[in-house]
């Protein structure tokens, strides 16, 4: 008899990939699953020193906890182990287990409890998480969310079969390959043959974007899809902190700084979800954009016949382009004046200290602004920030509506002294599709091709201007160098 899985959403904290204080908006979704079990509580009477056992079932289950309705009160015993009476024969064995919560009301005759698991052994957990990830119902009724949505029956016959059989195929292979891991280590053939099932059930996913023209239906599908996938892929930091945009945007400092580093920050499972995640063509067009923008950088510093060059830094981040620029050879001009603005007050933080104290000749200056409020006051920021000789942003655009970036180009463009250049990059539609980050992570990005940023420039309102287009090493990146005459 399968047991009825159904979710509700829940809310955890996910650690931070860097080290230090972990803000309040750091938090990371995990699943519960509504599954009733029959429970057993052994606790301890604190006064008398006996043990009794209190009967009961589960309300709600994830991997970090079980919810309980006990049968009777606990009052003050003190709990040590929960015993989940399961077909697992993992799960029928005496957990660790410490109060977290308790209900002030009774429902149906029950106590309401929250216990967080202590302790869960290597077979516990992957037994855990196959139930509940594996679970025939889990997987059918996400697919009942979707199929709700579509009148086509050819449509329907599709995406059941993309659910019903080819996720929870791969969600067997997962299971596997976790199950691998636990007894030999990560080792490159089993992250090979992650590479190779990702590879699979996104390219059938490929094959559903051709077929569903409704952006409503394909939105759910990869939701769905990741809420089914989670209890695998979200065990890599890098992954999940890309899926779960803590500071409500994609690509924050510290995801990049994780991509730049090009580090793997998980264990196990999720080591092999992070390596696959840098390396993606899109994490390495990422660390190749900051490698070009450094040499444009250096090259256009020290070609300058000017005493003082002044440089923007639109959305700045963790600045590693600028630091790993003034960490080569020196510079050999008597000023150059950074001008870094970000909207997020710790990217800022990070980017002085990484940066520390530079030589005589480096002025850098950071600004806290919200560059969509500057678009609103020009004037302001034109005296604030003054002229400049070289303008860019390297992970705006591609966020942007156009009408949003050609006020950008107009507005940076009036930034600029007469030679004065501003760069802007944009990911090429043509040359990538994102498929790894939007249905992993929902990672997407406005699709542009060449033609149509020139189309974007050309209508943004500027005149005499030039422009030449250049690109990363993997070509996936579009470098826009708009001189001013």
């Amino acid at each position: 008899m399968e047991v009825p899985v159904w979710l509700v959403p829940d809310r955890r904290k996910l650690p931070g990939i860097r080290g230090g204080k972990r803000r309040s908006s750091d938090r990371r979704r995990s699943l519960r699953f509504i599954v009733q079990l029959p429970i057993k509580i052994k606790a301890q009477d604190s006064e008398k020193g006996t043990s009794i056992s209190i009967k009961g079932e589960s309300v709600n289950i994830n991997e970090s906890g079980v919810d309980v309705a006990l049968e009777r009160p606990l009052n003050d015993l003190r709990v040590f182990y929960l015993t989940m009476v399961s077909k697992l024969s993992a799960l029928n064995k005496d957990i660790p287990v410490e109060l977290v919560w308790r209900a002030s009301n009774i429902r149906k005759r029950k106590f309401l409890y929250g216990f967080k698991f202590l302790k869960l052994d290597r077979e516990q957990l992957i037994s855990l998480r196959e139930f509940l990830y594996l679970n025939d119902n889990f997987v059918i009724g996400q697919a009942n969310y979707i199929v709700k949505l579509i009148t086509d029956p050819a449509i329907e016959r599709k995406v059941r079969r993309f659910f019903i059989k080819d996720i929870k195929n791969y969600l067997e292979e997962l299971a596997s390959l976790e199950k691998e891991i636990y007894q030999k280590g990560p080792t490159d053939i089993g992250q090979v043959k992650l590479s190779r099932l990702n590879g699979e059930i996104l390219k059938k996913g490929e094959g559903l974007e051709e077929t569903i023209s409704n952006s409503i239906v394909l939105r759910e599908i990869k939701r769905r899809f990741r809420i089914l996938v989670g209890g695998f892929a979200y065990q890599s930091f890098i992954v999940k902190r890309a899926t779960d945009k803590p500071l409500g945007y994609p690509g924050d400092y510290e995801l990049l700084e994780a991509i730049y580093d090009n580090r793997l920050l998980s264990e196990r499972m999720g080591l092999y979800f992070d390596k696959s995640f840098l390396d993606n063509n899109y994490a390495v067009a990422v660390r190749n954009r900051k490698d070009k923008m450094k040499v444009i950088l250096s090259e256009f510093i020290n070609s300058s016949a000017l005493s003082i060059v002044k440089i923007l830094n639109l959305a700045c981040g963790s600045c590693r382009e600028i630091k790993e620029l003034l960490s080569g050879p020196v510079l050999r001009k008597n000023r150059i004046v950074f001008e870094c603005v970000d909207q997020d007050e710790n990217a800022l933080e990070f980017a002085k200290g990484a940066l520390g104290k530079q030589l005589g000749n480096i002025d850098i200056k950071f600004y806290r602004e919200n560059i969509l409020e500057m678009l609103d006051k020009p004037s302001y920021y034109d005296g604030l920030i003054g002229k400049q000789d070289l303008i860019y942003s390297i992970g705006l655009a591609d966020y942007l509506p156009d009408r949003i970036l050609k006020r950008l180009i107009f507005f940076c463009f009036k930034l600029l002294r007469p030679g004065g250049r501003l760069i802007i990059t944009h990911k090429d539609i043509d040359k990538y599709k994102p498929l790894e980050p939007d249905w992993f992570c929902n990672w997407t990005f406005i699709p542009r091709n060449r033609e149509k940023l020139a189309n974007l420039i050309r209508d943004s309102g500027i005149e005499d201007f030039s422009v030449a287009i250049e690109r990363d090493g993997s070509q996936i990146i579009i470098f826009l160098i708009i001189t001013r005459s």
